[in-house]
């Protein structure tokens, strides 16, 4: 309306404005005669344009009136100054309306710029001033009642607001009917394809009673739907208005489930409610009650709940766009309802886009959704030797899929970090697979050092103070002892005490054995010790110990408060830190231990005072000597204490039997890496949602060790054709099982097998065979135990269950341990429980079968990550009756003979799986699991054979 011809603002195609028309008397001079308006006029020249919304905005006012038409080229300036406005409260010449002597009447067509808030809300006033400038005035004048009809509809078109409501502000309203334009998509909106309250139910399918007599799916905590405003203004006030949506609606009182499917979508991709996602919904359409706007059909405004014209609905998605901006939403207004014809309509569009982040699974074969980020646990080789280091964890590697029309997006984001997508059929996904690692374990990644489980042979020998070192029944064999003068020395309930303080006396005992300590991989020596005091004379200790080989050897002499030793015969001192003793002081009336750890070949050791309590160690050099011993107590020189000593035990380990062999570069796999610093990041490209990050626990190397061991056992028997001898003893492949597992058990490093313990006292009868003479009811026999760190033990001695992993081998199709049994070996492992290892295979009427509770087991730790990882063959006994349940309720879901029903049992069976599952992780990922279950797809895969 600018008046300037070749404008794109010249032709408006709009429907045509309102004719008013003004009627003067005959009688009227309008040759002179003047005529003023009155009315809330918006200017057209004050239109504003905002450069930074790229946006057009009216300014003040509810209507004008013009001398064209709308569908007609107008001048936007006043009628005063050659254009075609008619100001407000202007005294115009009548002539210039248009009015003759013989023309007395004209038409002016008014236009609404804003919605009247009321009915007959604006005032329309004509005055006349009949003789112009003769003084006369404005004597004669009409007015009429006009009421400006309008809807507007807004949603956040120009996606700034996320799930909050629109800002209704130019911008979205220049934005928010634009098709098919990348850069001018409407609002974004995510397809509710997630679980937000981890139900196991899609968005989509949950919060309004979806499935009758279930409670699962009447509340959808944490589901956001995009808010949509309407305003009406007026037509609020109108008896019989009606308001009608029209959009690809999919109704969700169509949802129906089917014996294949729980919850097959209704044509249609979108849904308006009157309520939020978080908020209970009902189903039902608004005009049946409920809170589903339907398309199509008209609404009175009070059913929609209109307040001073205005109401703020929920845009849900539930499919993706194939086109940008192709879901639309129009709504139109019929002030007299059925009697009448449209009045206005106003229109938004959408594009729904559906991100997918998917982890890659083996046992599924197919990528399945999730919420959840599992951090890779990549394997650190315990560089002292002393233990396995930390095993591997879940391998979770993950694939994005992004179904989105618009083009050109290159990158995704999981947390602050890029991860390179392209476009492939329509779908953007990520061509390398990405894993995540916790920031810090990135040097782990970078120095890529080789982890190798092995069962490492040891030989340990132990002096246990029940007698004499030098007696012929020490043990090990009886040491060479070193005496001077007249130590007070004595033997009392396992504890040997040897007193130097106020006698020039000394008393040392040595063993020595050559030949094994220069094939060890690596050597342990620990003693036991209490200063009872310390003799001024003693400069280098209360006791001294001495480790030697033929090229090194270490002197260290332990005081109350500090280590000395001697490195290239120099003297040294090494003061305890506050963390050992009473306060860096072992003149505390406890006993300690030391440990010496030195590697084969190396000439440094490391040395501590009670490292499981302090994690505090130094490192000390050797001296050259010729030859190889163990030497510990008082050998005079400068050695005063009295001392009383626990134990003194030292051992060896040399290179056995490969059982694993991996490092980070193997289990990275060219896959690319993501650091997740946080516990909850988002997930984006362009729209975003949020995911979570799960830190599982690395699995126990004696877990990997002996169930991989039992593999290779029942492999080895099935390649041999091994078959029992007498085919009716249900319990020959057990026995033989474990005797063969004993065997590869026996002698490694950091196991015992067949070891049979006093049950109400931990006290280990034998090892190997039943201890004779002893009533079996007294007794239970424990297949395997594995030993943390370096402890050991003997007959005889009291099992420390914090030191040990309790190992029951199972080899059944059910595998479950009797109760009996359970409460012994529980209170064996001093109540952690039992680590059940089930073969893979069992030998069953005669042949070899695939262990049914393995298998399943298998399937759904696959859906962790954890498929691959020992959590797979090995579980703790205390679980077993929750597996039991989820079972029973999987057979429940087999044989449902309706739709209904098998969702009911499903929900049990997904609600029984989450719960077991608790115990491997937290229960963010167990919905993983539990909406693969409802959706069929575990189902189809899990054996229910009884």
């Amino acid at each position: 309306f600018d008046g300037q011809a070749g404008n794109a603002d010249d032709q408006n195609a709009s429907e045509d404005f309102v004719q008013l028309v003004l009627e003067l008397p005959e009688d009227l001079d309008v040759s002179v005669a003047r005529v003023r308006f009155t009315y809330d006029a918006s200017d057209p020249v004050a239109v504003a344009y905002n450069a930074e919304q790229d946006a057009y905005a009216p300014g003040t006012g509810s209507a004008r009136l013009w001398m064209q038409d709308g569908n007609a080229a107008r001048n936007g300036g006043s009628i005063l100054d050659g254009g075609d406005f008619v100001p407000d409260g202007t005294a115009i010449e009548a002539a210039a309306l248009g009015f003759t002597p013989t023309q007395r009447v004209v038409t002016l067509y008014a236009e609404g710029v804003s919605m009247s808030p009321e009915v007959a809300g604006l005032r329309v006033r004509a005055e006349i001033d009949p003789d112009g400038e003769g003084g006369a005035g404005f004597v004669f004048a009409d007015a009429v009642r006009v009421t400006v009809l309008g809807v507007d509809l807004d949603i956040d078109s120009d996606n700034d607001s996320d799930h909050d409501v629109p800002e209704r502000d130019p911008a979205e309203e220049r934005w928010e009917d634009v098709p098919s334009d990348d850069e001018h998509p409407g609002k974004i909106i995510l397809v509710g394809n997630a679980d937000s309250d981890a139900d196991s139910l899609p968005d989509f399918a949950d919060g309004f009673d979806y499935m009758p007599g279930v409670a699962a799916d009447n509340l959808s905590e944490g589901t956001k739907f995009v808010p949509l405003v309407l305003e009406i203004g007026a037509l609020a006030g109108l008896s019989e208005a009606e308001i009608e949506f029209s959009y690809a609606a999919s109704d969700p009182d169509a949802l129906e489930a089917t014996l294949d499917h729980p919850y097959p979508l209704p044509d249609g991709s979108l849904r308006i409610w009157r309520k939020d996602g978080s908020v209970q919904r009902d189903k039902r359409g608004v005009q049946s009650g409920g809170d589903f706007v339907a398309s199509g059909v008209r609404y009175p405004p009070t059913a929609l709940g209109f307040q001073d014209g205005r109401v703020t609905l929920y845009v849900e998605a539930v499919r993706e766009s194939q086109q940008t901006a192709d879901s639309s939403i129009l709504v139109s207004a019929y002030p007299n309802g059925q009697g009448g014809g449209l009045c206005c309509q106003d229109r938004v569009r959408l594009t729904a886009s559906r991100m997918e982040l998917l982890l890659n699974t083996v046992c599924l074969g197919e990528p399945i959704e999730t919420s959840v980020l599992c951090v890779t646990k990549l394997p650190e080789p315990d560089e002292s030797g002393r233990t396995y280091g930390t095993g591997r964890g879940a391998v979770a590697a993950y694939t994005i899929r992004i179904h989105d029309p618009r083009e050109g997006f290159t990158v995704a984001r999981v947390g602050d970090q890029d991860v390179a997508i392209e476009r492939v059929g329509g779908v953007y996904t990520n061509p390398t697979l990405f894993l995540c690692i916790l920031p810090e374990d990135q040097d782990i990644v970078d120095a890529d050092k080789q982890y190798q489980l092995r069962l490492d042979e040891v030989v340990a020998q132990r002096y246990s103070a029940s007698v004499l070192p030098d007696a012929e029944d020490a043990d090990p064999a009886s040491w060479t002892v070193t005496q001077e003068g007249q130590p007070q020395v004595s033997v009392a309930d396992g504890v040997l005490t040897v007193n130097t303080v106020d006698v020039e006396a000394a008393y040392a005992a040595r063993i020595t054995n050559g030949a094994l300590w220069q094939t060890g991989k690596y050597t342990v020596v620990e003693v036991r010790f209490k200063i009872v005091g310390h003799g001024a004379q003693g400069q280098d200790g209360a006791l001294r110990i001495s480790v030697g080989d033929q090229a090194d050897h270490w002197e260290i002499g332990i005081r109350p408060d500090r280590f000395v030793h001697y490195q290239g015969g120099n003297r040294a001192e090494i003061p305890f830190p506050p963390a050992i003793g009473d306060n860096g002081s072992l003149l505390d009336g406890q006993f300690h231990l030391f440990r010496f750890v030195r590697a084969a070949g190396a000439g440094q050791a490391a040395i501590s005072v009670d490292y499981e309590a302090t994690h505090t160690s130094n490192t000390v050099g050797g001296a050259g000597s010729g030859a190889s011993w163990i030497e510990w107590g008082d050998p005079g020189e400068q050695v005063r204490g009295h001392v009383q000593y626990d134990f003194v035990r030292w051992w060896h380990a040399t290179p056995g039997e490969v059982i694993y062999t991996t490092s980070p570069s193997q289990l990275i796999d060219g896959r690319d890496i993501i650091h997740l610093a946080t516990d909850e990041l988002e997930f984006s490209y362009n729209p975003g949602s949020k995911v979570t990050r799960h830190v599982p626990d690395p699995e126990l190397p004696s877990d990997r060790v002996v169930g991989e061991l039992v593999q290779e056992v029942v492999g080895e028997m099935e390649a041999e054709g091994w078959a029992p001898a007498n085919p009716n003893d249900p319990g020959a492949f057990g026995k033989e099982v474990h005797r063969r597992t004993s065997v590869k058990l026996h002698g490694k490093k950091g196991w015992v097998a067949d070891v049979y313990v006093e049950t109400n006292t931990r006290k280990v009868l034998s090892i190997g065979d039943p201890p004779e003479g002893v009533p079996s009811r007294t007794y239970t026999q424990v297949d395997a135990i594995a030993l943390d760190g370096d402890y050991t033990f003997k007959a005889g001695d009291i099992l420390d269950p914090d030191a040990i992993e309790v190992y029951e081998i199972k080899t059944s199709l059910k595998g479950s341990v009797d109760q009996r049994q359970h409460l012994k070996l529980k209170r064996i492992s001093g109540g952690k429980g039992v680590r059940l290892t089930r073969s893979k295979k069992v030998y069953e009427s005669g042949a070899y079968k695939l262990n049914r509770r393995v298998k399943n087991i298998t399937l759904v730790l696959d859906m962790l990550s954890l498929a691959d990882t020992a959590y797979a063959f090995v579980e703790m006994d205390k679980y077993q009756n929750e597996w039991d349940e989820l079972e029973r309720l999987m057979r429940n879901v087999r044989d449902a003979e309706t739709p209904n029903e098998k969702n009911l049992y499903g929900i049990e069976a997904a609600e029984a799986m989450a719960r077991y599952l608790s115990h491997f992780t937290p229960d963010s990922l167990g919905k993983n699991c539990m909406r693969l279950m409802m959706e069929r797809r575990l189902m189809s895969q899990w054996d229910t054979s009884d």
